[in-house]
């Protein structure tokens, strides 16, 4: 599952602290305010800029809220001015762990407080910190509560952007029934309030699920659809928040896995490699690698492999993680290296188990008993044959929405 999918819209929890005015304007009357005044002005000039992408200038207002409502001891401006910089951790770094730390130290701030003026909004940057790292349950937990705060209040920005996220968890867990609900009601809700960039990601998100039902052409459609309908505004949005590298990884993947490799060499292509950071190589690492499997280019495949799981170890981005141990895994297999393939498919098989990913469990044991019955070893391949049946069909019988 990409990144893309966590949070359909990761910026709309910010809105209602810096709505009050642009970077500009504030940053001209910032001079009139101190103390705790001043404090919430560089706070909201801090997002001003964050919702323009603009790292420099983000991270330099953060530290100066942060530094001064220290110094004054100013609880809720030290809330607040750590959940930004959880939220840049998140965004500019992919430093999921840290951005996790951030989103928890600013909680207990807010616990200081009675001012709640961005509370949900930490809420939400400690559950887009969780779902990289597979922290599902907990995840889980604040989009429902988001989902429930949000109905509440009418709020369908926030309404769309829990339903996207309980339905990505739904996926990653092998939910396909429940994922394709959740992502139907955030779909009509999109329609109901006419947002195509709503409405785009949804598309994407369907495809996603279409891929894992092996419904390729489907999925292409989906694409295809949210493609056609694309503006400045949406593309803009993607890259500004790292979409677009996954979009486009995923529509190679699909024409890869129907054995069409030059349209998916012609998307891998457009991309220089030379000019984009780790965070965002890994994710054309992984791709390309899995398209190299494909091709039965095993050696290309497992140099990319190798590559991408080092970088995504380092963010403890754990849903890439088990994605790519069960990828070398299987490299291995085929490569006659029954030692290597059984060490990762068990590293990969320990980490589903932990976040219960029933479709990569089912991965691994097929993995697993592959590879045991190739060393003839019948009661460890029966073992795992079973086993392999058994989460199969668990997650074929979510297929149908």
């Amino acid at each position: 599952m990409r990144l893309y999918l966590i949070i359909s819209l990761l910026l709309l929890p910010l809105i209602s602290i810096s709505q009050n005015g642009k970077s500009d304007s504030l940053k001209k009357i910032l001079a009139s305010f101190h103390d705790s005044d001043r404090v919430d002005c560089l706070n909201k000039i801090g997002f001003s800029y964050f919702q323009r992408f603009d790292q420099d200038s983000t991270e330099f207002y953060a530290k100066k809220a942060y530094d001064e409502s220290t110094s004054l001891q100013y609880a809720h401006g030290i809330a607040v001015s750590l959940m930004l910089k959880s939220n840049i951790y998140f965004q500019f770094y992919s430093d999921f762990g840290y951005a996790e730390t951030l989103a928890r130290e600013s909680l207990s701030w807010f616990k200081k407080t009675s001012n709640r003026d961005g509370f949900e909004s930490a809420e939400a940057a400690l559950a887009n910190s969780l779902f990289p790292q597979s922290k599902y349950d907990e995840c889980y937990l604040y989009d429902k509560k988001k989902y429930a705060d949000c109905q509440k209040r009418n709020d369908n920005d926030g309404m769309f952007d829990a339903l996207c996220g309980l339905g990505v968890i739904h996926f990653q867990k092998g939910n396909y029934d429940s994922s394709f609900y959740f992502f139907i009601q955030a779909q009509q809700l999109a329609q109901k309030i006419k947002n195509h960039i709503m409405t785009n990601c949804v598309l994407f998100n369907l495809g996603t699920i279409y891929r894992a039902i092996e419904d390729y052409p489907t999925a292409l459609n989906c694409y295809r659809q949210a493609f056609q309908t694309d503006d400045p505004e949406s593309i803009e949005a993607r890259k500004g928040e790292n979409w677009d590298v996954w979009v486009h990884m995923e529509y190679a993947e699909l024409f890869a896995l129907e054995h069409r490799f030059d349209s998916a060499w012609y998307y891998y292509n457009q991309f220089d490699t030379t000019k984009i950071d780790k965070k965002i190589l890994r994710i054309y690492l992984v791709s390309t690698g899995e398209t190299y499997f494909l091709q039965k280019k095993y050696r290309e495949a497992l140099q990319n492999f190798l590559r991408g799981l080092v970088t995504h170890k380092e963010l403890k981005d754990y849903n890439e993680v088990k994605r790519t141990l069960l990828d070398i895994a299987r490299i291995h297999l085929n490569l006659n290296d029954n030692e290597a393939a059984l060490r990762y498919a068990r590293e990969g098989l320990d980490l589903s188990l932990q976040t219960k990913s029933r479709q990569f469990i089912r991965d691994a044991y097929q993995i697993l008993y592959s590879v045991y019955d190739g060393l003839s070893k019948r009661d460890s391949a029966y073992y795992y044959y079973r086993q392999y049946i058994a989460m199969k069909e668990a997650v074929t019988n979510c297929i149908q929405p």
